[in-house]
């Protein structure tokens, strides 16, 4: 079960907020789906579906907490 992350960076520079930074994410050579990372939240878009689901910063910090392993 390999996985690959691929970015498509923006044009010009690393400055978020200006540009999305949007992750490619795959799994054995299938496409997971993508991973946008924002000023304001982080969104996932499904492979072959037409949802986004979306998070803000506290959202997804809460979200993360919530399923981290060992964590009170």
């Amino acid at each position: 079960m390999a996985h690959e992350v691929w970015v498509e960076l923006p044009a010009h520079g690393f400055e978020v907020g200006k540009s999305d930074f949007v992750f490619q994410i795959r799994q054995d050579d299938e496409l997971l789906g993508h991973l946008e990372v924002s000023l304001g939240a982080v969104v996932w878009r499904p492979a072959n579906k037409k949802i986004k689901l979306k998070a803000n910063w506290s959202q997804f910090d809460r979200m993360m907490r919530d399923h981290a392993p060992g964590e009170e």
